[in-house]
């Protein structure tokens, strides 16, 4: 069942990858990156979150989970930067 979680993850990170292709060329407007996004965080949340319980020799599962939830990561880590730059969490001292 996780191998069959993952495929499916994969899958939904490669459509996201497309639209995201479709947009740059200009084939798309904003909507196939809002569907991208949305793709994103489907497949953030398709993917098998039990990694202890995994056999031996699963590497290639292992890869291919991490490569689907990287764009994930890193929406969430910029939105966590943005939040904490816009409140007072993070002090900005600048002297001009």
């Amino acid at each position: 069942m996780d191998a069959l979680r993952t495929l499916l993850a994969l899958c939904l990170f490669l459509l996201g990858c497309a639209c995201l292709f479709y947009f740059f060329r200009g084939d798309a407007g904003w909507s196939a990156v809002a569907l991208a996004l949305a793709f994103f965080v489907v497949a953030h949340w398709v993917i098998p979150k039990d990694r202890r319980r995994r056999e031996e020799g699963w590497d290639w599962l292992e890869v291919a989970c991490e490569i689907s939830d990287l764009p994930f990561r890193v929406l969430w880590w910029f939105f966590r930067s943005l939040g904490r730059l816009l409140s007072n969490k993070v002090d900005l001292d600048i002297d001009v």
